[in-house]
């Protein structure tokens, strides 16, 4: 069983709102009461959105968590829960889905170091790694984050919905812009430690194919970057 807390905030909660990815997930812990963080069952995921003046954050989670601290925390929020078993949801009709995920891939550049990179962003890093002459010659951004988001279904249990659009299939998706996170590790001023990650929101219609993988992705996310907002795989009955 998944418990689905969406917590929305009051527009006095400002401080809230700026908050970092990673300080907004520290407060969050406070909703699951003192278990271990190294537990399982205190895992959750999350999702913060922002829709005109109007924030608010979707939890997932194994634990059935308390958010009573918010009255000290960000006093007027509206706390909607509800609980769902994602081995129950039906493979026969297409699902409605929302995703923000961090896509990266590991790739081995000539020198036979492997690193990781952005999907979609990181094109002239992509371009030394293939050995290709040009950027034009690279897949384009969506194309490229289109065949991530299918090979992660082809593992986790699901494939994009697709469309005949006169006489070719269309996927029925669509990929948001880049949302990055920049975080440093020591000196706030250097540009050598710090750190980017790529966060792109994917919407559409998915197919169940495999339930117990499906299920299990659900619960434990898709991608990495999970701590700073990324991973959450939402569906709805379309």
């Amino acid at each position: 069983m998944l418990h689905l807390s969406l917590i929305t905030l009051p527009r006095e909660s400002l401080k809230w709102r700026f908050l970092k990815p990673y300080e907004l997930h520290q407060i969050l812990w406070k909703g699951f009461g003192n278990l271990e963080r190294g537990e399982q069952k205190k895992r959750f995921l999350y999702r913060h959105n922002e829709l005109n003046d109007v924030h608010s954050v979707l939890v997932q989670s194994v634990t059935e968590p308390d958010w009573s601290f918010l009255a000290n925390e960000a006093d007027g929020s509206i706390v909607q829960m509800k609980s769902f078993n994602p081995l129950a949801i039906s493979g026969e009709k297409p699902l409605r889905f929302m995703l923000r995920a961090n896509p990266v891939v590991t790739r081995k550049y000539p020198d036979g170091t492997k690193r990781r990179i952005a999907v979609g962003s990181d094109r002239k890093r992509l371009q030394k790694i293939l050995n290709v002459e040009s950027l034009s010659d690279l897949p384009s951004r969506e194309l490229m984050l289109m065949n991530w988001l299918q090979k992660c279904g082809e593992k986790k249990g699901f494939a994009i919905a697709s469309a005949s659009n006169g006489s070719r299939e269309q996927m029925l998706c669509e990929v948001g812009p880049n949302r990055d996170i920049i975080l440093r590790k020591h000196d706030q001023k250097s540009t050598k430690d710090r750190i980017t990650i790529t966060s792109v929101d994917f919407t559409g219609m998915l197919k169940v194919t495999d339930v117990q993988k499906f299920a299990t992705a659900m619960q434990a996310g898709i991608g990495r970057a999970r701590s700073f907002g990324c991973g959450l795989l939402s569906v709805a009955i379309g």
